[in-house]
């Protein structure tokens, strides 16, 4: 994991120190957040919706009052810019993913 993380740091120190930030201090970001994201993909990058990938209200997205199982199984697109004139927005979607929602009960 060492040398993927160096990896990113040098494909993108420019951008690092335009941003403020040291090769230090970026890793030490990372790894801070790593845990994270980890944790994270075990509970969405998978094939099929399991029981620890519940979503509900609460968090960033709004299911309504159901509860719903999800799998991120592709991740299409990452900085995707988009420009819209007719509804006069312009700017970068972070991810565009395929996946699978099923809703479910969670008492039963």
């Amino acid at each position: 994991m060492e040398r993927e993380i160096s990896s990113l740091v040098i494909t993108y120190l420019q951008d690092l120190y335009a941003a403020g930030m040291t090769e230090e201090s970026a890793r030490a970001e990372i790894l801070k957040e790593l845990p994270h994201l980890q944790e994270w993909a075990k509970r969405f990058l998978l094939l099929q919706p399991q029981k620890n990938g519940e979503i509900k209200n609460g968090g960033p997205i709004n299911v309504g009052p159901h509860h719903y199982q999800l799998a991120v199984n592709k991740v299409l697109d990452i900085e995707e810019n988009v420009w819209s004139p007719k509804f006069g927005i312009k700017g970068k979607i972070d991810v565009s993913i395929q996946g699978e929602a099923i809703p479910f009960d969670p008492k039963g």
